[in-house]
């Protein structure tokens, strides 16, 4: 159940799916598909071990710092070409971001 939970998360918007792309890009879809899998299954462990919820809270912080890791690999490329990058407001990225999860999930 949970490869196939895996595989239908390749192409969402969330974590799961990020972490899918980046082992995907690393090892292989096969090895990707798996470390996936293996990733829900350890999630699915911890909320029934503990009789917890899955925090959404979380989601959004690890999407968060996603964000800010790729903000600053995107000015460190355009300084090396000599150009200048200009952020949107913080307002903006927000609005960006909650739209991006309401339609991952939604």
């Amino acid at each position: 159940a949970f490869m196939m939970a895996a595989k239908g998360v390749w192409r969402c918007q969330n974590s799961y799916g990020e972490f899918y792309r980046k082992m995907k890009a690393r090892h292989g879809p096969q090895k990707a598909l798996t470390a996936t899998a293996h990733k829900i299954a350890r999630t699915v462990y911890s909320m029934l071990k503990n009789g917890t919820a899955y925090e959404m809270k979380r989601m959004k912080e690890r999407e968060t710092r996603s964000q800010e890791k790729r903000v600053v690999f995107l000015q460190k490329e355009v300084a090396k070409v000599g150009g200048t990058m200009e952020l949107p407001s913080e307002a903006k990225i927000n609005e960006l971001a909650e739209a991006r999860l309401a339609a991952a999930h939604g």
